[in-house]
């Protein structure tokens, strides 16, 4: 069992992830939001409950360390079901934000914006093994590459330094 310290709390934490994903003080730690979620039911580890626990007492460093935000899927089953209208998908897409802030963001998390930034695509396309395939080839135009490019060169992942 681990202990968590109290005395090592970031105030402003929980009323920063609030103003950016949404009501979590209204969470009642009752589970309906976990009982619904496909990652959950398919055996990841996705503690909302404990999550929301670290964010509603403000302790930065544990949640700064949880990599679960990163692993929903965003079905949103969970804004549906919850009694309480908190909004589980908003709140992890802004702990999503601050940990990329906070660069504590997971390694492939930069890898996939920067293969999206060179090649449109999550990963590389590779048209040889489509060809064997007998499929077409995949590939963007100069234009819809560059609009890709712009968009995000427009957003934050040009101030983090990602891309």
């Amino acid at each position: 069992m681990r202990t968590l310290n109290l005395d090592m709390k970031n105030p402003g934490l929980k009323e920063e992830i609030e103003n950016d994903g949404g009501y979590i003080t209204g969470c009642i730690q009752c589970g309906a939001c976990m009982s619904i979620c496909p990652v959950a039911i398919s055996g990841f580890e996705f503690p909302n409950k404990r999550l929301f626990k670290l964010i509603i007492l403000e302790l930065e460093r544990e949640v700064l360390e949880h990599r679960s935000p990163w692993i929903c899927i965003s079905c949103q089953r969970c804004v549906h079901v919850c009694p309480r209208n908190v909004n589980p998908h908003s709140i992890y897409f802004a702990l999503r934000r601050y940990q990329s802030k906070q660069f504590r963001h997971p390694r492939i998390f930069e890898d996939i914006v920067r293969s999206i930034y060179q090649y449109g695509f999550v990963i590389e396309p590779d048209n040889s093994k489509r060809r064997e395939l007998n499929l077409p080839d995949i590939k963007l135009g100069k234009e819809e590459l560059d609009e890709i490019r712009m968009l995000m060169e427009d957003s934050r992942l040009r101030i983090l330094g990602i891309i």
